[in-house]
Formats: structure tokens, sequence, C-alpha cells
């Protein structure tokens, strides 16, 4: 099972291509999917294009609130939770979990 998975590439509000790939996977500890761009097409991140066994580089960083901010790396289709985070993962690397089945 796919572990992230392709956005679909049209902006719903105008019906226009977004100029870049974005990719979700689902964070266990925020209890919701986060999102990423690839560098080649004018993101920031890296990635192996494994969609089982994921590799994405550098680090994610979501919701920049200190209050919120999840921080991690996905290596080798698990996610490492950085101590920074605001949930109770943080500090531990987890499987990341099926996209498919949620």
């Amino acid at each position: 099972m796919a572990k992230i998975k392709k956005v679909e590439n049209i902006d719903p509000s105008t019906g226009k291509q977004y100029h870049h790939d974005q990719y979700l996977y689902f964070c266990k500890g925020c209890g919701y999917e986060h999102a990423f761009a690839l560098r080649s097409d004018g993101g920031n991140h890296g990635f192996n294009m494994d969609l089982n066994n994921p590799t994405v580089t550098p680090s994610l960083l979501q919701n920049f609130t200190p209050g919120r901010r999840c921080h991690s790396f996905i290596k080798n289709g698990r996610i490492q939770y950085l101590n920074d985070c605001w949930h109770s993962l943080k500090g531990q690397t987890i499987d990341l979990p099926d996209i498919d089945n949620l």
C-alpha cells in the first residue's frame, strides 16, 4: 500500500493547473494529512518517487507556529518526528501509515 499519494494538480477554485506537483502523507501525531511540493517543480523538497517506501529531503516543517509545529524526516517509509513537534509522537520514529486506507 502507498504511504504517499500525489495530489490532483488542479486548483479547484480556478480550474487552473498548479505550477508544481504536491504529495500527501498522513501524520499520526497531528491526525491529518500534510503536503509537500517537489523541488524540481518549484517546491522545496526532493523525493525518491517511491510511494511505498518514500524518502523525502530535507526535513518537513508543517504548521510553523510553535504551539502546532510538526517537524519530521521521512526516510525509507518511516517518519522521524523531531523534538520540536507539539504532539505526543515527538522524538519517536514510526512507520508511515498507508494513506490509501484513510
